[in-house]
């Protein structure tokens, strides 16, 4: 077993209890003044959730699926770090996006299976209607605070790339998901780097670069959900974690080279 799945897991296991701890919020106040901490919150379980789930896949010698894993980690990331830089308006943009979210499944939903269906499944068309009717105003509140913010004309939701940008990781962006995008999405080359072999017989399967993408998978979401303490350090203020314990974290990043996306060796070089 490598040391970076020993390191990440004595993490992860110190982790345990205070992320435990984090599933249960107790405020004073109005509901919807809460939006912005519910994400945060509900971001970092998801992670550390990603983290193990990833462990586990290893363990079982399905890592190189935890790549998949690391999108939308990374997303999340960008996300709270934006949000965090713009939290005068953080609470707001929560709830506007997370009801055009809504409004959109929904829309989505009518769209394929059609007024019967839904109509059993507990949503009347004039519900539907109403609905859609409101996601507008939302869409034209998202277009303000956009247009406040330097978004491009009509983005809702503003790209990764103009994100990442704002909060100085464009080169970590492309890198990033360019080597994710091979594996989310259709790709010959990461199908074809499964083939290997000589001229007249080849073997097919990932355990060429199973160890090579659970590597990928275990570096990027250990090195995500760290950075992600940063912008969330008030979640964590009432748990004691140590300086030590963070400079152990910071060491075990530090002490990794990142993982390439492609080898010298499936080029023939």
């Amino acid at each position: 077993m490598s040391n970076l799945r020993n390191g990440v897991g004595d993490i992860i296991e110190f982790f345990e209890p205070i992320i435990r701890s984090v599933e249960t919020y107790v405020y004073d106040g109005d509901d919807t003044d809460q939006f912005w901490e519910f994400l945060k919150r509900g971001i970092v379980k998801r992670q550390f959730e990603s983290i193990k789930a990833i462990l586990n896949m290893v363990d079982s010698g399905f890592g190189h699926f935890g790549v998949t894993l690391l999108r939308p980690a990374y997303e999340e990331l960008v996300w709270v770090e934006y949000l965090d830089q713009n939290a005068e308006i953080a609470n707001e943009l929560v709830i506007l996006l997370s009801n055009h979210d809504i409004a959109r499944n929904l829309s989505a939903q009518n769209d394929y299976i059609g007024a019967k269906e839904m109509l059993a499944g507990g949503f009347s068309q004039r519900y539907v209607k109403v609905c859609l009717a409101r996601d507008r105003i939302t869409k034209k509140r998202i277009k303000e605070i956009g247009s406040q913010l330097g978004w491009r004309e009509g983005a809702i939701p503003p790209s990764m790339a103009f994100l990442s940008g704002k909060v100085g990781r464009l080169p970590e962006y492309r890198f990033l998901y360019q080597g994710t995008s091979r594996f989310v999405h259709f790709s010959t080359g990461e199908i074809l780097r499964r083939v290997w072999g000589k001229s007249g017989e080849v073997t097919i399967g990932s355990t060429s670069f199973s160890s090579y993408w659970q590597e990928f998978a275990m570096y990027w979401s250990f090195r995500i959900f760290g950075q992600l303490i940063s912008p969330c350090i008030d979640i964590f203020d009432e748990f004691d974690i140590s300086d030590r314990k963070l400079q152990e974290m910071l060491n075990l990043i530090g002490s990794l080279r990142p993982i390439p996306i492609i080898t010298p060796q499936e080029l023939n070089i």
